[in-house]
């Protein structure tokens, strides 16, 4: 039996696809003429929105109900042919068994659960202060903290091998069939990037290229947003082409990804020659004259 076990992070601090300097295969690299700069800018801020009518989602643990989730966890790295991979699971129980390796002594799962591609384990970690080396209690910091993570693992039925970058794998299900495929490439992206630290992770465009030497392309738009962090700058926007191109024989797959276009996005704060705001009516701000002077 295969026991590979494989961690999809949801929440982690940005685990992009590897960056590459373009495509080698898939269609011309213009992106669609409807993403102009406007268009992306309004679909950034637009916070009823996140991904096209129809694009292959999940139920997301990051939701407000469940704030107190910490992160997925990646484990388990496997060696094969000299490359580094993720591995995944059989069972449930193997799943199980090896997640229980990786966690904390004063871990333990509460709560476990299946889809038609991974295994998740919902587990619970308490931090007792203060922590061996730590003698700074520290106003209010609290006697016990709890932490609440969970841990997937990819189902070797569903993924056979995911590359450690996440920069290609294999597909278990064979021959692909472009809707599968489809539907992977949209459901990969979005367990990465539909987090609350991904700032401005939209998917615009998701639309199947031109297959070349008999593999199946399918193309991604999405943007990410980069936070101004002073006084007169605006957010920066990237527009990213994303190609999965997939061997539909053999499941075999690669993910290549770039910046399309920058794009400057609003600016948070007030420009810094803007003129001080007056105040409110009814309210009186004295000003401080400074130190007397001779």
């Amino acid at each position: 039996m295969r026991n590979r076990c494989v961690g999809l992070m949801l929440a982690a601090a940005a685990l992009a696809v590897a960056p590459a300097a373009g495509a080698e295969e898939g269609p011309d690299e213009a992106a669609p003429e409807h993403l102009t700069d406007e268009y992306v800018r309004e679909k950034v801020y637009q916070d009823d929105y996140k991904v096209p009518e129809g694009f292959e989602t999940e139920p997301d643990v990051t939701q407000p109900a469940r704030r107190r989730i910490v992160r997925i966890r990646y484990e388990n790295l496997v060696y094969e042919e000299g490359q580094q991979f993720y591995a995944t699971a059989d069972t449930l129980a193997a799943a199980r068994e090896l997640v229980e390796i990786t966690l904390p002594a004063n871990a333990e799962i509460s709560d476990e659960s299946e889809t038609e591609r991974y295994y998740q384990f919902r587990w619970v970690h308490r931090l007792v202060w203060p922590q061996p080396g730590d003698d700074r209690p520290g106003p209010g910091r609290p006697a016990e903290s709890l932490i609440i993570e969970y841990h997937r693992v990819l189902k070797s039925s569903y993924l056979e091998r995911l590359k450690a970058d996440d920069s290609g794998g294999v597909l278990a299900e064979t021959p692909v069939t472009p809707e599968a495929f489809r539907r992977f490439a949209e459901w990969f992206w979005y367990t990465r990037f539909q987090h609350p630290h991904h700032f401005g992770a939209k998917a615009l465009v998701s639309q199947p290229g031109e297959s070349r030497d008999g593999k199946l392309v399918h193309v991604l738009y999405t943007t990410t947003r980069k936070l101004s962090e002073a006084r007169g700058e605006p957010d920066r926007i990237s527009l990213k082409r994303t190609v999965y191109t997939c061997d539909p024989e053999t499941g075999e797959f690669s993910i290549k990804s770039e910046v399309a276009r920058e794009i400057e996005g609003r600016n948070r704060f007030v420009p810094a020659d803007a003129p001080p705001r007056p105040p409110p009516p009814g309210v009186e701000h004295r000003i401080w004259p400074g130190p007397p002077t001779e």
